[in-house]
C-alpha cells in the first residue's frame, strides 16, 4: 500500500479518492510527513463520507420509519454518538452496520472499513465490542448499563 502510494506521488504529484476528491501536493515537500499524510488520505476520506451518508443521512429515515426513539447526540472524526433506550441498540449498530461498512477499491484491492461498536452511558464508552457482536450481548450490555446506572 505505502510503496504504491509513494509511487503515486512521485509520479503524479497527487492522489485521488474512490469518491473522486484529490488531494494535490504539487507544491509541497517531498517528506516523511508527506507521505503519511497521502498514506491515510484514502481510508480517512472514505471513513467520513460512509460515516456521513450510511449513517447521518440514513439513520434519522431509519429510526423515523420504524418509530425508533433515538438521536445522534455527537459526530467526531470517525464516530457517531447515539442515545436511545436499551432495547434499540442493536437495531441501531446492525442498521448502522449494513449501511456503512461498503466495499471500495483501494490500490487494485476491494477493502472493507469495519464498523466498530461501543456502548456506554456517557462519552466514555465503558463496553467496546473487539469483534462484531451478537444481538443478546448488546441487549445484555445495555441493560446491564441501565442498571449500573440506576444504582
Amino acid at each position: 500500500w505505502q510503496r504504491e502510494v509513494r509511487h503515486q506521488i512521485l509520479r503524479d504529484r497527487c492522489i485521488a479518492t474512490t469518491w473522486g476528491h484529490v488531494l494535490d501536493v504539487t507544491y509541497e515537500r517531498l517528506d516523511d510527513a508527506l507521505y503519511r499524510k497521502c498514506y491515510a488520505f484514502q481510508p480517512q476520506s472514505a471513513v467520513g463520507l460512509l460515516k456521513k451518508i450510511g449513517g447521518l443521512v440514513r439513520l434519522p429515515d431509519s429510526l423515523n420509519s420504524q418509530r425508533i426513539p433515538a438521536r445522534v447526540n455527537n459526530e467526531k472524526h470517525d464516530s457517531l454518538l447515539i442515545s436511545t433506550p436499551p432495547q434499540y441498540a442493536w437495531e441501531i449498530a446492525n442498521f448502522l452496520r449494513a449501511s456503512m461498512e461498503r466495499p471500495r477499491m483501494y490500490a487494485g484491492n476491494e477493502l472493507t472499513i469495519p464498523l466498530g461498536l461501543k456502548l456506554g452511558s456517557n462519552g466514555a464508552m465503558e463496553i467496546e465490542f473487539k469483534r462484531w457482536p451478537k444481538k443478546q450481548s448488546v441487549r445484555d450490555a445495555a441493560y446491564a448499563l441501565l442498571a449500573s446506572n440506576e444504582e
